[in-house]
């Protein structure tokens, strides 16, 4: 496939840059940046506008806040001079949690009435659940985006992809992570060969080979700071101890060094694997086509780091008040580092049938898969890639 190559970087600050040309291997096409023209003030109004009226009614209107904040991003949204739109509705999300909430209130029961030794089997349907959720959820919202009146799609067995993903997760734990490169390419391709813009479907060539080196190392040093976490916990215990503080003393201190450790070594994996997801990302969107459209994704690791960084101290140090500034660095980022190449005016797309129903969100919202707030990134296919050339509000 054809590397999409830029001739000139185009300007990140413009909502609707106009095409530039690129290069690419054996031939040259127009490189087409993804406007955003959003505004935090728009997201404020709308964040806190969902608080309060979810708060009066017991959680209820969420799912409409919910709707209301996706139609409004994805509307600021806009590649080749038009803007997506989101065409869900709440009442669809209202229905399709109803429906999909006695799945895990069953489980719970089942819990309840099994002896603890019993009860791992319930935690495996729920992990089998968990992909399974997200694909019928991506299916969902991918049906709800449209470009140029031109419906975006998502075909295939939610299920097989359950059990599918599923086995990945095992070959990672099993061969210590060494496999990881290899799951996200092989899942992300799953989803992303049935995916489309109407009855164009989308391409994924992608090779794990590209991300191996950058996994290593970022691995290595993950395993590094694991190793000091637990060293610093021993320590602790250690020095209690041996200043007559006790048994439990030492326990007591052992505690509370892990709880800090353990916390900030989360957050220094997080940051290092910045540079393998950004990795990840790009090879994604070097391995996405659709027809004769080629993408490209500019993020390097640097970039990657410094959102993440960012959000998490917009979170911690405002507890949680700058939330809509976080939801706004992340369409922001999506559009500053996506280019789309090709002629968009003769790409042949015709209307494809909508899927309808909505239970997968109902279970994105049991599960909480849509909290992702830019902390890190999913190794799901669903949450990062396609979806950012679909529908882009979906990133958040």
């Amino acid at each position: 496939m054809t590397d999409l190559t830029l001739e000139q970087p185009p300007q990140p600050e413009q909502p609707s840059p106009a095409a530039v040309p690129a290069t690419g291997g054996r031939g040259t096409v127009k490189a087409n940046r993804l406007g955003y023209s959003g505004q935090i003030g728009g997201v404020y109004r709308i964040w806190l506008l969902n608080i309060f009226l979810s708060v009066i009614t017991l959680g209820i209107y969420s799912f409409w806040g919910k709707t209301r904040m996706r139609r409004y991003l994805t509307g600021c949204f806009r590649l080749g001079g038009d803007t997506f739109e989101y065409t869900g509705t709440g009442k669809e999300l209202f229905v399709g949690f109803a429906k999909a909430s006695p799945i895990l209130i069953g489980l719970y029961v089942i819990a309840l009435l099994l002896p603890p030794v019993a009860v791992i089997a319930v935690y495996l349907p729920i992990l089998y659940l968990i992909p399974v959720a997200i694909f019928m959820s991506m299916r969902y919202r991918l049906n709800r985006v449209t470009w140029r009146g031109i419906r975006a799609r998502l075909t295939g067995s939610p299920f097989r992809f359950g059990g599918f993903a599923l086995w990945r997760m095992f070959l990672n734990v099993v061969s210590f992570g060494i496999l990881i490169p290899a799951s996200d390419i092989a899942t992300y391709g799953y989803m992303a060969n049935r995916a489309g813009i109407g009855n164009m479907r989308t391409r994924f060539e992608g090779k794990s080979s590209a991300l191996v080196a950058t996994h290593v190392v970022t691995l290595i040093i993950s395993g590094v700071i694991v190793v000091a976490a637990i060293g610093a916990v021993f320590f602790a215990g250690g020095a209690a101890a041996m200043s007559g503080a006790g048994q439990e003393g030492a326990a007591a201190a052992a505690s509370g060094v892990a709880f800090i450790a353990f916390l900030l070594a989360g957050v220094l994996i997080m940051l290092t694997r910045s540079f393998y997801h950004a990795a990840l990302m790009r090879e994604k969107m070097r391995g996405l086509t659709l027809g004769s459209i080629r993408f490209k994704c500019t993020a390097t690791g640097l970039d990657v780091l410094k959102l993440r960084l960012g959000n998490l101290l917009l979170v911690v140090f405002t507890l949680g008040l700058a939330m809509p500034v976080v939801i706004h660095r992340r369409m922001k980022f999506s559009a500053q580092h996506l280019i789309v190449g090709g002629d968009l005016d003769s790409a042949e797309l015709m209307q494809a049938a909508r899927e309808k129903g909505a239970v997968g969100e109902g279970l994105d919202d049991l599960f909480g898969i849509d909290t992702d707030i830019g902390l890190g990134y999913s190794s799901w296919p669903c949450r990062r890639g396609f979806l950012m050339v679909c529908s882009p509000v979906l990133t958040r």
